[in-house]
Formats: structure tokens, sequence, C-alpha cells
């Protein structure tokens, strides 16, 4: 009996093709239905919004690369396209938070800044407290990051799901 395939991918995509090798491994660090919170990034129709996945090298943590993951964010930030005679950065198309005005960034951006301050000032990441899928920010605030940290295991005996370590970060760009 013959049954009409819908699946784009499938059509169109080679068996063993790279697009799938990676959609493969982005949705087994970061699965769609593992939590209940419904994010705008989820809806898988077409938007303003585009995601970055860092992932560490083999063994690496993710939380150890302070000064490199901060840095691929600002290049992104930076990044210039030039449009009828105009040159548009991310401050000109991103969505704009209600409260100061400023471009959304997801929550996970200030937490590589705080661990790289606690870097910095001879501490390890380790000293900022980071627990697993609900973190407590620095101002107080409760935040949902389990979008956007991939691969993670926990401290032993942490009753609040302190990370220990995680192999990818996901930043999404509002």
């Amino acid at each position: 009996r013959f049954k009409p395939e819908r699946d784009l991918e499938v059509l169109v995509a080679p068996t063993h093709s790279l697009a799938k090798i990676e959609r493969s491994l982005a949705n087994s660090l970061f699965p769609i239905d593992q939590s209940k919170h419904k994010l705008y990034s989820d809806l898988h129709t077409p938007g303003r919004y585009g995601r970055l996945i860092l992932l560490a090298k083999s063994g690496g943590n993710i939380l150890e690369l302070v000064d490199q993951v901060p840095e691929v964010h600002k290049q992104v930030l930076d990044l210039r396209v030039n449009y009828k005679g105009f040159n548009f950065t991310f401050a000109h198309l991103c969505v704009l938070s209600h409260r100061d005005k400023r471009c959304l960034l997801d929550d996970i951006i200030s937490i590589f800044e705080d661990i790289r301050q606690a870097v910095l000032s001879n501490s390890s990441f380790h000293k900022v407290p980071l627990s697993y899928p609900n973190t407590t920010l620095k101002n107080g605030r409760v935040s949902f990051i389990g979008h956007q940290l991939g691969g993670v295991s926990f401290s032993p005996n942490s009753r609040d799901q302190q990370v220990k370590f995680a192999r990818a970060v996901q930043i999404t760009y509002y």
C-alpha cells in the first residue's frame, strides 16, 4: 500500500546529509518537548528570529568558554547588512523589551557575563549558582533556561539541580 510522503526534508535532502545530522544533534541537545513552557522560538513558522547553537569541542564544557561565547554573541550583534544603501544591524531589527526599550536578549547572555566576571575575579564558574531548567538571575528574577543549555549534567547531591556541565548553548535572537 502506498502512502504519500509530505515531509519535505525526506523528499529532497540526501539520507546522510550534514543538515540531517546537525538537526539530529540539535534535537538531542535541545529536545522540543522538554518543558511545558511555550516559547516564541518553538513555533516552527517563519519569523523574525534566528538561533545560534554553540557546541563545545568533544568532552568540553560550554560553561568554561566564558570569553568565546560572549565574543561570538558580540559578533552577531555587530553584523552589518547593507540594503539599499543603509547598513542594518541587529539593533535595527530586534524585538524591543517593554521595560527599557532595548533589544530582547536571552538570559543566558547575562549568565555568561556573570560567569566571566567570576572567572576574572579568580573564581571558577562553579561560584555562579546555576540551576536547571529554572535559575535565579543576579537581580533575583527566576528564568527558564531549559531551552538555552543543552547536554546538561548536574553536580552530585544538589537538591536544586545545580549545573556542573553543559555541552552546548542555544541563543535565540528575536
